[in-house]
């Protein structure tokens, strides 16, 4: 008797799932270098006797290395600092610190 037939009638369901890291190994924006970037990557497939389901989900990072994102950071924080502290001619140390 195979190992199978021995097992009929016990579940009508299978599920698998996979949760891992997948390493990448992307160029750089502006030089010839290069680096390894890993991405979690989670896969699950289930099935039963009327229905398939398969989810393949990706998690990314965002980080900008652009030098006009840090320059547009700086200037909205000088605007907003401008807007708090606009009608006074001197500011604290202490206060600045605490903005």
């Amino acid at each position: 008797m195979p190992l199978q037939s021995g097992h009929v009638g016990l579940s009508d369901k299978a599920l698998l799932k996979l949760d891992f890291e997948l390493p990448i190994k992307r160029k750089a924006l502006l030089s010839d270098n290069s680096g390894w970037k890993s991405y979690d990557i989670s896969i699950q497939a289930e099935v039963s006797s009327s229905s398939f389901t398969f989810d393949l989900s990706v998690g990314v990072d965002y980080s900008s290395t652009c030098p006009c994102s840090a320059s547009l950071a700086r200037q909205l924080l000088q605007e907003k600092f401008s807007a708090d502290f606009t009608t006074r001619e001197t500011v604290s140390v202490s206060e600045v610190e605490g903005w």
